[in-house]
């Protein structure tokens, strides 16, 4: 009798215990699905809507960049002509809204979508970045200089007596010394393109799509801005084959290549002057060493858009490189230690 009470107690305790497993286990499941369901239902639709968010503010900021720039340009041009507002730079004021269209598209952009002044990139940040200031300062004379070899080693003629800007080598020193002092001085008109394009667009393409594509899309789009000035001939004239195309074709290709080095300096420094003294040293200073290094061309030559674009090949092969290095750093910054 007492045999079976114990066979029986021990029955009961077995079910009991398996009950509770059974309860226990159904609890961590329930648990664990509410978990993964609060993680599926609030954080993925909490970053779908910052991506919705990102997009608008993009899209509304490309828009505002083209339409403060283009709109002027095109009443100004059938009002009182190209050459008087632009060409000929007697109506300064006038080239404004073209010049600083980006830098307010920035500012209406935040005003309109209530994003405030947060991470604008006005800061200078020189700590740990002085290298990065000294480097944009030469690098456009760096990038030219690699340019101007290539150049002068596919179609130069190995007559090294002409320069292409006809001075003698003595008076290329003091012109050169005098451009690298005025040139930084023009960063305040280059900042009218780099607090909108690499301050802003960059920056908010990188969230979306990822470095590779936001540094080649914004240079393309960076190019495209271009497209009211190189439709009155400037940069590459009128007399060439598929004008104007092949020009926004050729110039979205530069702005490509040049905007991997300035969306660089950006992201580094995160501040938006390195660039602008990069671009500025790129626009502005004298093409001295340029002309030096390509003596052995023809003073008379004249490059098609063709031979403009090979003479690229230098400087994209090392913004190449730029970004493959940034992106082994990112990659091993991610990497646990």
């Amino acid at each position: 009798m007492e045999k079976n009470i114990d066979e029986n107690t021990e029955v009961t305790m077995s079910k009991v215990a398996e009950n509770k497993t059974e309860v226990s286990m159904s609890k961590v499941a329930e648990n664990k699905t509410e978990v993964s369901i609060d993680i599926f239902t609030e954080d993925n639709v909490a970053s779908a809507e910052s991506k919705r968010t990102e997009f608008v503010r993009l899209g509304i900021f490309i828009c505002l960049a083209f339409a403060i720039s283009w709109i002027p340009a095109v009443v100004l041009k059938h009002t009182v002509g190209f050459s008087e507002w632009y060409a000929t730079n007697k109506m300064p004021v006038l080239t404004w809204p073209l010049l600083f269209g980006p830098a307010l598209a920035n500012l209406l952009t935040r005003l309109v979508t209530k994003e405030g002044p947060r991470d604008n990139k006005l800061g200078l940040n020189l700590k740990g970045n002085v290298r990065c200031y000294v480097l944009a300062f030469f690098l456009a004379t760096l990038i030219n200089a690699a340019n101007a070899l290539f150049v002068t080693a596919v179609y130069g003629n190995g007559d090294m007596s002409k320069s292409l800007l006809g001075f003698p080598l003595k008076d290329l020193l003091p012109i050169t010394l005098l451009g690298y002092v005025q040139a930084p001085l023009m960063l305040f008109i280059t900042f009218g393109e780099e607090f909108g394009f690499r301050a802003y667009m960059v920056p908010k393409m990188q969230k979306l799509f990822g470095r590779l594509p936001a540094y080649a899309l914004g240079g393309i789009i960076w190019g495209l801005w271009h497209t009211v000035l190189i439709a009155e001939g400037c940069y590459f004239g009128k007399d060439y084959p598929g004008f104007p195309y092949t020009g926004i074709l050729l110039m979205c290709g530069i702005c490509t290549v040049i905007g991997v080095f300035l969306a660089w300096l950006t992201e580094r420094t995160n501040s938006v002057w390195p660039a602008c003294i990069m671009l500025a040293m790129y626009r502005f200073a004298p093409n001295t060493i340029e002309s030096f290094l390509t003596r052995g061309v023809d003073p008379d030559f004249s490059p098609t858009i063709g031979q403009q674009a090979v003479a690229l090949i230098p400087s994209a092969i090392v913004a190449v490189v730029v970004i493959a290095m940034t992106k082994r750093k990112t990659q091993s910054n991610k990497k646990p230690r």
